[in-house]
């Protein structure tokens, strides 16, 4: 189920309505009889990574919204035809993550991420490009990583996870899982 403002319901989990008091004497636990199921709602929009994709191609903007949309780790959270676009919707929107076309109109890729770096260090970048000579300019402009558009879906998605998890100063970031119990 999805919820009318985007938010997920989480699958079903068995909860313990009866405990038997015989304890084991391998592992000091005790024998648990699960008689019933209930379904916990939360909303996972603070779990997933908020992604702003920056492509001057309305095809590739829409395949990645395709691709992303579903997994449930990822949110599209905006789209930008050109870096001038990118800048003003990475300041709106504040993303986890922006993935950065290098050649567009108005500001390049590799521009874009410079600015994006020096005003919103905390936002990562994924530097994604057919063009394999511009993947270094982007990586000196600040990306945090880069992809050739030829890609496979699970390499975007790990490369995604990856970035999304380093903090402006090159450190880790708290888990879902961190963040949660925090």
């Amino acid at each position: 189920m999805v919820w009318e403002d985007g938010g997920r319901e989480a699958p079903s989990y068995p909860i313990m309505k009866s405990v038997s008091g015989r304890m084991s004497p391998e592992c000091r636990c005790f024998t648990i009889k699960v008689t019933s199921r209930v379904t916990t709602k939360f909303k996972r929009d603070d779990l997933m990574i908020r992604i702003l994709i920056a492509d001057d191609s309305p095809a590739i903007r829409d395949g990645m919204c395709s691709l992303l949309d579903p997994t449930g780790d990822f949110q599209v959270v905006g789209l930008a035809k050109d870096g001038l676009q990118a800048l003003e919707k990475a300041r709106e929107l504040r993303p986890d993550l922006v993935i950065m076309d290098s050649q567009m109109p108005n500001m390049d890729g590799v521009e874009a991420t410079r600015h994006i770096k020096q005003t919103l260090p905390g936002i990562g970048i994924l530097f994604f490009s057919v063009f394999a000579d511009c993947l270094e300019a982007g990586i000196t402009a600040g990306a945090d990583g880069y992809l050739m558009k030829d890609c496979e879906p699970e390499e975007l998605f790990s490369e995604l996870r990856r970035i999304a998890a380093i903090t402006p100063d090159g450190g880790l970031r708290a888990t879902s899982t961190q963040r949660l119990v925090a």
